[in-house]
């Protein structure tokens, strides 16, 4: 699925055979796209018709992202034509008799990047499933981002995580979901986003009885699924950390692995939005300290000191030659 926008001047002045062209159609005039657009709407196709059907479009759908779509820019409103077909994902090849310039004219603004296709989440044996995680595969230069509870700044994490191309976990608190769906369902929807259970209450699980554990991580599972349809499995994260033989086994018999981490800090008082600086250069220093830190996993939590560093954070495992990535991207590909 790709939009590509340009000026109505000009979509007038090449012609909206040119224009179909350019978006991979194999017509040669504008009868013949009116043709191929009367056939889909039933209609004669003209260039007010195209208008009309796109403010249609535009009304209904307002921004968001429609699959097969060509979107153009009237100057004052944007409006987006449902046409089936007409995107493509790559500079098309243009056949004899059509001029090169109209490429680059309609694709002077460039193409959005793909949406990345999630990875398949991890399928485990209860012998692995028994096994905590303190660290990942460290044979790809990788590190596993997680974003734990919840309870703050969700929305400008998520858009960081978005506008800078990375992936993460969110383990996020089964009450913190049913408090806000539609951020669940924004997050899962952006690609970008796998999911880990972290209970329902952020309940200690350490000295509970596996109906107590099974009860807490059941209805955060069931949470995650009745919003998105998405599932926590096989990702458990147990508050605080605390965790004993008992929750290890009564998460495996829910399909889930327990998982620690490595490299973590952003919880204490000393850390303020006012000075991010100082919180990117805490973890990159817990990094550096690795013997090898590839398949590191960094633990964050949903705050406004994080928020406020994460874009240092991400910048600084760049700049190390790691990509941040979500759990099932670090354990893609049968890895345990």
């Amino acid at each position: 699925m790709t939009e590509r926008k340009f000026n109505r001047r000009q979509f007038g002045r090449i012609g909206v055979g040119a224009t179909a062209m350019a978006f991979g159609i194999g017509v040669r005039t504008d009868s013949d796209l009116r043709n191929y657009l009367g056939t889909l709407f039933n209609e004669d196709v003209d260039h007010r018709f195209i208008n009309k059907q796109a403010l249609l479009c535009a009304n209904e759908c307002g921004d968001a992202k429609i699959p097969f779509s060509l979107a153009f820019d009237t100057g004052q409103l944007p409006y987006k034509l449902l046409v089936p077909g007409l995107s493509k994902a790559n500079y098309p090849d243009v056949p004899d008799g059509w001029d090169w310039k109209f490429i680059p004219m309609l694709a002077a603004d460039g193409l959005p990047p793909p949406e990345p296709k999630k990875p398949e989440r991890p399928k485990w044996s209860r012998e692995v499933l028994l096994n905590p995680v303190f660290k990942g595969p460290s044979d790809r230069p990788l590190v596993a981002l997680t974003v734990d509870d919840g309870y703050f700044n969700r929305d400008e994490i998520l858009q960081t995580i978005v506008d800078m191309n990375a992936s993460a976990t969110f383990l996020i608190i089964g009450s913190v979901m049913d408090s806000d769906p539609n951020f669940i369902i924004k997050a899962n929807n952006s690609g970008r986003i796998t999911w880990g259970n972290h209970t329902y209450t952020h309940m200690d699980l350490s000295a509970k009885s596996v109906d107590q554990i099974q009860s807490e991580l059941g209805r955060t599972e069931e949470a995650l699924k009745r919003i998105c349809g998405a599932t926590t499995i096989p990702v458990m994260r147990p508050p605080g950390g605390s965790r004993s033989n008992t929750s290890i086994a009564a998460a495996a018999d829910l399909g889930l692995r327990t998982f620690m981490w490595n490299v973590s800090g952003d919880a204490g008082t000393q850390w303020t939005s006012n000075n991010p600086q100082a919180l990117v250069n805490y973890y990159m220093g817990l990094l550096d300290a690795q013997t090898n830190p590839w398949g590191s996993i960094v633990l964050l939590h949903f705050r406004t000191s994080t928020s406020a560093a994460l874009p240092g954070i991400i910048k600084g495992i760049r700049a190390r030659g790691m990509e941040p990535v979500s759990f099932d991207k670090l354990y893609e590909g049968g890895r345990v």
